[in-house]
């Protein structure tokens, strides 16, 4: 065989291998072409749905932030003008005091006609019924609808409810818990 032939016999073999190896990447990629064909076709028809009442919460949203948009609000720079002062105020309207060494009652609660408190006292929270002694807060004597009666350091104190028109606690002089008679055994355990 001359170099002529061979080269010819290689060309000829790269040709056959070309076109044999084409022929089985066409068989190979026309299925795959065919099921990527059904998915679009599949996926064209797919409708994602949305949930109409989160659609309407969302349109409720977007048109009171485009109304807020709308207001315009701006306070002139006079700070000794005291209406410019904002003041914070706790669920019933009373201004929240800063005194955070003052008993507050949180509030009051009854079950099964026996009442319950919460009082708050330098940021701990206290929940007493009638009978309770705490260290920090003296003794509860009386719990009912719009106070909470406490004896700590020989001074009885009333402590109005959250929302009654009496808005700061007073101190009590001789008293004597409803049903008890003055003198009585139970009321010498309130008075000690």
């Amino acid at each position: 065989m001359t170099s002529s032939g061979r080269t010819r016999t290689v060309w000829m073999l790269v040709a056959w291998m070309s076109v044999l190896s084409l022929v089985v990447i066409a068989f190979k990629l026309y299925p795959m072409n065919e099921k990527w064909g059904r998915v679009q076709s599949r996926s064209s028809q797919v409708e994602f749905g949305t949930d109409e009442d989160l659609e309407s919460v969302i349109g409720f949203l977007e048109t009171r932030l485009e109304e807020r948009g709308e207001y315009i609000f701006s306070i002139e720079n006079t700070p000794m003008r005291i209406t410019n002062v904002l003041f914070l105020t706790d669920g019933s309207g009373r201004r929240l005091r800063r005194d955070k060494n003052a008993i507050r009652v949180s509030m009051i609660y009854q079950s099964e006609n026996r009442f319950y408190t919460q009082l708050s006292y330098r940021g701990k929270s206290f929940t007493a019924s009638p009978g309770d002694t705490f260290d920090e807060l003296g003794h509860v004597i009386w719990i009912d609808q719009t106070q909470v009666i406490v004896k700590n350091e020989g001074k009885t104190m009333s402590y109005p409810a959250p929302g009654s028109e009496e808005t700061t606690p007073k101190e009590l002089k001789d008293f004597v818990v409803p049903g008890q008679q003055p003198g009585s055994k139970d009321e010498s355990k309130i008075n000690s």
